[in-house]
């Protein structure tokens, strides 16, 4: 156990052959845990066709390390074509040894609540899509940052099938300080929601439509450089919540207000997103409650790749139709916005 505990990371071998890179998020998600070691921050899977995928834990570090890692391991692949040129070490390494397990009947009965758990853990559906219209170059085109883009789209493609707006989690991070991890961007604000309203009206014309869309644009950068700066609220206010808890005080009744409930407080946002950068590395997260969406994105030069969870028990959610809806409010966002930079000229 000293062994497992002192190490980086696991290496899984697994069996499964995935047949596309679309596939690998469920198979790393739903795939074999007989063969993983959960315990650990990090574990990297290597399937028997040549795929790779991790599994990590949040706790230990931010989600964007582990991209990062997964970079340099795609970057070198990929400069040598696939091939294995072999390697140099700089240093010996001991030989490869065996860890053998003593296990009692308490271990067994663990192991049969895990195989439990993994059926329940295939009742989260994964799925990699690729939004291949337009990327990155094209949103710079218009003065507007990527990402901000992107989650007005999330917000207007929600809108559309539910017919209200989604309290919605974006990651926000605070690296910049001293054991800085992230902070939340409440991204489903009030301007977003007059935009999201107003792409539904057809009384409305393009251009106030556009205006509407820049505003809302505004505000989420906003938002997002008080978040960054540690000026947002959801860490203060869980440091509060978990000092009470700690010293044995009442919790204040904020914490159990309907409304903190409903506006994504205690773990209730409808969506949860994180943009996992601009390499070509993906990154997803299960659903945060049952009748929510979980969606990652990079956002490629040319292309936007998503990776949407949903709840297979549920009956609010439905991933498929969520993405198609999805393709037609980013085709939308740049219509209004080619159309309303055209009548100016």
């Amino acid at each position: 156990m000293d062994i497992i505990e002192r190490c980086l990371f696991v290496l899984v071998l697994d069996e499964d052959k995935p047949q596309s890179v679309d596939e690998v998020p469920n198979f790393c998600l739903n795939g074999d845990y007989n063969n993983r070691w959960a315990d650990k921050s990090m574990s990297i899977i290597i399937f028997k066709n040549g795929f790779f995928g991790t599994i990590y834990d949040h706790t230990a570090f931010d989600g964007i390390a582990s991209i990062t890692c997964m970079n340099y391991i795609y970057r070198a692949i990929s400069e040598n074509m696939g091939e294995w040129l072999g390697s140099t070490p700089d240093r010996d390494f001991p030989t490869l040894e065996e860890l053998k397990f003593d296990v009692d009947a308490k271990i067994m009965r663990k192991i049969k609540c895990l195989n439990k758990d993994l059926a329940d853990n295939k009742k989260i559906g994964i799925y990699r899509k690729t939004f291949d219209d337009y990327g990155k170059i094209e949103i710079q085109r218009f003065g507007i940052h990527p990402d901000s883009f992107v989650q007005m789209a999330l917000q207007l493609t929600y809108y559309r099938l539910y017919r209200k707006p989604a309290p919605c989690y974006e990651t926000a991070t605070t690296r910049a300080f001293f054991n800085g991890r992230t902070e939340t961007l409440r991204s489903c604000t009030s301007e977003c929601v007059d935009w999201v309203k107003a792409m539904l009206k057809h009384t409305f014309n393009i251009s106030h439509k556009a205006g509407l869309l820049m505003e809302a644009l505004k505000r989420h950068d906003q938002l997002m450089s008080e978040a960054r700066t540690n000026a947002g609220c959801d860490r203060h206010l869980f440091g509060l919540y978990c000092t009470a808890l700690e010293e044995g005080m009442p919790i204040p009744e904020l914490y159990n207000d309907p409304s903190y409930f409903k506006s994504g407080g205690a773990g209730n946002f409808i969506l949860s997103t994180s943009c996992t950068g601009y390499t070509a590395i993906s990154g997803g997260v299960a659903p945060m409650c049952k009748d929510g969406y979980g969606i990652f994105y990079n956002i490629l030069p040319d292309s936007i790749v998503f990776i949407i969870s949903e709840n297979l028990r549920s009956k609010e959610t439905n991933a498929e139709t969520y993405f198609s809806s999805l393709k037609r409010s980013l085709l939308d966002m740049r219509f209004i916005l080619l159309y309303s930079n055209s009548s100016k000229l």
